[in-house]
């Protein structure tokens, strides 16, 4: 777990997410962010070439640029697997 605390910069800002990609030694082609927040979550992450899939909130305008979208983090699998990371 990292926190923006842990960082010093909060999301969306492109290093909030370059720290964490260092810490778990991967680059942003290989990792997935998922959350709920269309500007900081999926913006932020896709600012830096991730993939985002995000968790749908009621009231909140799904962001366009999503590679994915969930209702409930149980189906987080299925799309995975259909984004071709899973078979």
């Amino acid at each position: 777990i990292v926190s923006s605390g842990d960082v010093g910069l909060r999301k969306p800002h492109p290093e909030a997410f370059h720290a964490v990609l260092s810490r778990l030694s991967s680059s942003p082609e290989e990792a997935l962010m998922v959350g709920d927040d269309p500007e900081a979550d999926v913006g932020g992450a896709k600012s830096i070439g991730m993939r985002a899939v995000w968790v749908v909130r009621p009231g909140v305008t799904p962001p366009e640029d999503a590679d994915g979208v969930v209702r409930d983090l149980r189906d987080l699998l299925k799309v995975v697997r259909d984004m071709g990371w899973l078979t």
